[in-house]
C-alpha cells in the first residue's frame, strides 16, 4: 500500500496553466528578448513566473529601466503575445490527466495568472479541453497575483468548497507552489527541467508535497480521495 502524502482527502484539484498544461513559457521568453533586448535569463524569470500581467511588467520595466510606463509595455507585449500564443502545445500528458480526473468524478478548476483576453487567444486551438473546466479565474479576476493564496482560495470557491486542506493543486512555479501553502492546500509540483532545483523553491520557502518530473508521473495512491 503507498504511503498517503498528506493528510486530508482529496475532494477537488486546481491546475495552473502556464509551464503545467500549457506551453507558453518559451513564447514569453522570445517576445521578451524581442522587446526588451535582453535574454530572459532564470534568476529573473522565476521572479516572474506566477505573477500577474501587471505586476510582471512592473518587474519588467523597472529592471531594466525601459522607456515606457508599464501600462504602455504591457499593451505592446500583450499585442505581440496575442500573435503567437494560438501556436502553444498542451504538455505531454495534460489530457490524460484530466481525463483521469473525470473519470474519477473529481471537481476541476484553472487557476491562470494569465489575464483573460491573453487566455481566450492561448486555448484558441484547444477550445475542447478547456471547456472540461467547470471553474476558471483569471490574473484579471483577483486583486493579488501569486504567491498569494487568493486565486486558490477564489478557485475553491467556485467549486463549492469551502476548506482549502481538501484541495490539491498542480502548479511548476516556486511563486505558484508557496501561494498553495499559504493557502493551505496540498501542491504536485512539476517544475520546468531547467529550473534549478532546489534553491528556486527554498529562496521563496516553497515546500511542494510531492515533486514529478511529468503530468504523466502523478500517482494516485499517494493520495486519499474523498466526495463532499
Amino acid at each position: 500500500m503507498t504511503q498517503k502524502v498528506w493528510p486530508h482527502p482529496i475532494y477537488a484539484v486546481v491546475f495552473d496553466n502556464d509551464g503545467l498544461l500549457l506551453d507558453t513559457e518559451p513564447i514569453y521568453a522570445k517576445i521578451h528578448q524581442e522587446l526588451t533586448g535582453h535574454f530572459l535569463n532564470w534568476d529573473f524569470r522565476k521572479k516572474l513566473m506566477g505573477l500577474t500581467g501587471p505586476d510582471a511588467c512592473k518587474l519588467i520595466v523597472k529592471e531594466y529601466g525601459l522607456p515606457y510606463t508599464w501600462e504602455e509595455y504591457i499593451k505592446i507585449r500583450d499585442e505581440a503575445l496575442c500573435k503567437v500564443f494560438p501556436t502553444a502545445k498542451l504538455f505531454p500528458g495534460a489530457k490524460e490527466l484530466v481525463q483521469k480526473f473525470i473519470d474519477r468524478k473529481i471537481p476541476m478548476a484553472l487557476a491562470t495568472s494569465s489575464n483573460r483576453g491573453n487566455y481566450v487567444y492561448k486555448i484558441v486551438n484547444h477550445k475542447e479541453f478547456y471547456d472540461q473546466f467547470p471553474a476558471i479565474t483569471c490574473g484579471d479576476e483577483v486583486s493579488h497575483g501569486k504567491p498569494n493564496p487568493e486565486i486558490f482560495l477564489t478557485s475553491m470557491k467556485k467549486l463549492g468548497f469551502i476548506k482549502p486542506e481538501n484541495i490539491l493543486v498542480f502548479e511548476d512555479a516556486p511563486n505558484g507552489v508557496k501561494g498553495a501553502n499559504n493557502a493551505g492546500m496540498a501542491v504536485v509540483m512539476v517544475p520546468d527541467p531547467e529550473l534549478p532545483m532546489p534553491s528556486s523553491i527554498e529562496e521563496v520557502d516553497a515546500h511542494p508535497t510531492v515533486i514529478i518530473k511529468s503530468l504523466n508521473d502523478f500517482n494516485f495512491d499517494a493520495f486519499e480521495w474523498g466526495q463532499k
